[in-house]
């Protein structure tokens, strides 16, 4: 598996370069972005087509690092002894977000649209410390953006960026948002 990588070598001038990692690289969003991402674990609520992302690491300034922080809480690390801290980050009901995955292995990056729906409570929500429920934008069926463990979402609309990324770098993409 490779990630993408995105340098800035000056101000607006960005090169794409691949390189083979485990994890996808979170720096590429906050070059692309201005901010960091919340690499998660997929989830869905087919009754109600909602996109559900859930992991225990996320930053708390979901507008960038000189943004105001999120609220947040201390909770314990759900997947590990002894229990550890984690953030449960709350991410605000009704902010934009894009959620985005790069596959080198299929040449295609996924930037899909969507609105935060809320920040459901442990118990008795499931998942991870940071839970957030996304209603992604003219999406039939949620399960069909599913494009592989850990992608990113971040919050703001950047999935027309991210279409164009891919039409520069001869990427496939699958968007809901249009050309």
């Amino acid at each position: 598996m490779s990630e993408l990588r995105v340098e800035q070598r000056r101000p607006g001038a960005l090169r794409l370069r691949e390189r083979p990692q485990c994890q996808p690289f979170l720096d590429a969003g906050a070059a692309l972005f201005g901010r960091g991402g919340f690499q998660h674990n997929p989830e869905f609520d087919t009754e109600e087509n909602l996109y559900f992302a859930s992991h225990c690491t996320c930053t708390t300034r979901l507008h960038g690092p000189r943004a105001k922080e999120a609220t947040y809480d201390l909770r314990p690390f759900f997947h590990q002894l002894p229990k550890t801290l984690a953030l449960d980050v709350q991410w605000p009901a009704g902010e934009p977000v894009t959620l985005f995955k790069y596959q080198s292995d299929k040449r295609s990056l996924d930037a899909w649209r969507g609105r935060v729906i809320a920040s459901p409570t442990s118990p008795p929500t499931g998942g991870c410390a940071t839970r957030v429920l996304v209603k992604l934008d003219d999406v039939a069926d949620v399960c069909s953006v599913y494009a592989g463990p850990h992608p990113i979402l971040y919050c703001g609309d950047f999935a027309r960026h991210a279409r164009v990324l891919a039409q520069l770098y001869g990427l496939t993409a699958r968007t809901n948002v249009a050309a």
